[in-house]
């Protein structure tokens, strides 16, 4: 048997919004119906609920000011970045959430993008970006490419992602990850250790 992946449902129309970061780029922004988001079971970043509760807070105080990145999948939209925005959207009961649809993305893309767009917030799960990253290396993705577009070509970039894990570790594989650090010179010598 056949198995036919379901359409997104039409989204709503877009509202075209200028690019915070560079006011000469236009983004297509969608308000999606918060029951249509899925979350991605390996997003590695998380948050604990004081921050949470921070966001929520910012968020009734500023109001939103970023929205979230999904795929179309199986009729819904999977996140790819905005998670926590989401949650704090979910505990406010918005109805919906002012989202970019990627609509051309691969799941390949939405893994490297779960990466790239939450390297910067939240505390990274070693044990999911390990496997995400070795996920997306046996897929085929070229590992300078990958590390590329996961934002690891400053060094800055990687000292950041390996304090975040070495942090979130308990205190005996954060000594064996401390004993290999002079081993430890890419996103591929962390993913082995």
């Amino acid at each position: 048997m056949i198995k036919v992946k379901p359409k997104p449902k039409a989204a709503p129309k877009a509202k075209d919004v200028k690019s915070p970061l560079n006011p000469s780029v236009t983004v297509k922004v969608y308000d999606i119906p918060i029951e249509d988001i899925i979350l991605s079971d390996d997003n590695p970043n998380e948050q604990d609920d004081r921050t949470l509760d921070g966001l929520v807070q910012s968020i009734q105080t500023d109001g939103f000011c970023e929205p979230v990145q999904v795929i179309p999948f199986e009729g819904k939209y999977k996140m790819v970045s905005g998670e926590h925005r989401f949650k704090a959207l979910r505990l406010l009961k918005w109805k919906f959430i002012p989202a970019v649809i990627q609509h051309n993305w691969t799941d390949t893309q939405r893994k490297i993008g779960l990466v790239k767009y939450n390297q910067l917030r939240g505390k990274m799960n070693p044990q999911k970006f390990t496997k995400l990253y070795n996920e997306l290396a046996k897929e085929g993705v070229d590992r300078e490419l990958l590390k590329a577009q996961m934002g690891f070509t400053e060094k800055d970039a990687f000292e950041k992602v390996y304090k975040n894990i070495s942090n979130a570790l308990p205190a005996r594989q954060k000594k064996q990850l401390a004993e290999a650090k002079e081993k430890i010179k890419s996103v591929d010598d962390l993913s082995s250790v």
